[in-house]
């Protein structure tokens, strides 16, 4: 398999476990070091701060649509030990909140870095807006 279409399935697999409410997912395969950077900020949350947000953010969502827009734009580096994964997904469904249920629609972009660490793809971190 091509290290694009890896990639590919990679993200293919996030989708599925937001639809599924898959929390463990989030914490496969990040880089000790993980980053997220957005809205000004980077942080370096730790497997069970991923796993607190997943849990209550996946735990009162139900999704109506978590799906592309547009076919992800992948790069891999000359040597395929890098890549990136530029996508815009729609994001619809109904979350629960203390004043009660909250419809949402709306489109999402981010970029996650991979590294391949022997074989396997790492995310190293995700830049979002």
């Amino acid at each position: 398999m091509s290290a694009r279409q890896q990639i590919l399935d990679l993200h293919q697999q996030a989708i599925q476990a937001h639809l599924d409410g898959d929390v463990s997912f989030f914490t496969q395969d990040i880089a000790p070091d993980y980053f997220n950077a957005g809205k000004g900020g980077i942080t370096y949350p730790e497997k069970a701060e991923i796993t607190a947000m997943f849990s209550g953010y996946l735990g009162s969502t139900t999704f109506s649509h978590y799906e592309d827009v547009e076919e992800p734009i992948i790069h891999i580096s000359d040597d395929e030990s890098l890549a990136t994964c530029l996508v815009r997904v729609r994001v619809a469904g109904t979350r629960q909140m203390e004043e009660g249920p909250v419809e949402f629609d709306s489109l999402w972009t981010w970029i996650t870095l991979f590294r391949k660490i022997e074989g396997t793809w790492i995310r190293m971190g995700v830049l979002s807006a």
